[in-house]
């Protein structure tokens, strides 16, 4: 029975759904986190179940450089 703590940190959105799958079969173990910015304080709040609003904060700088062209 080993445990081991793995942390990333990632600007990929690609990144975060290959862990979010392969970390399937221990989700009751996993934890995804997203930084946010207020007032100039940095904080970080706990997304785990819902990755939406990562998967936005990642997307959106793809989706704007699609608009350039």
């Amino acid at each position: 029975p080993y445990t081991t703590l793995f942390r990333s940190s990632s600007h990929s959105p690609y990144l975060i759904e290959a862990l979010a799958k392969y970390s399937e079969p221990i989700k009751e173990k996993t934890k995804f986190y997203f930084g946010v910015k207020e007032n100039g304080i940095s904080k970080f709040e706990n997304v785990t179940g819902d990755l939406k609003d990562i998967y936005k904060a990642l997307s959106d700088p793809f989706k704007e450089m699609d608009n350039l062209n």
